[in-house]
């Protein structure tokens, strides 16, 4: 379990990153080295089907309030 204030990332597809426009990378990188967690949804294309399973990795997490 991810403790509070801490970072955890969805990845939807493993080549995500090289989807996105350039410009976007170095928001993405930093995040993603900063992450104290990052997950993987096991999938390769980022294509429609990608986002839907990182949506349920999302909320498979439980989320504490303070």
């Amino acid at each position: 379990m991810l403790g509070a204030g801490g970072l955890e990332v969805v990845v939807p597809a493993a080549e995500y990153r090289s989807a996105l426009p350039d410009w976007h990378h170095p928001a993405y990188d930093p995040l993603l080295e900063q992450a104290d967690v990052v997950r993987h949804t096991g999938l390769r294309e980022p294509d429609a089907r990608c986002f839907p399973v990182g949506y349920a990795h999302q909320v498979d997490v439980p989320v504490r309030a303070l």
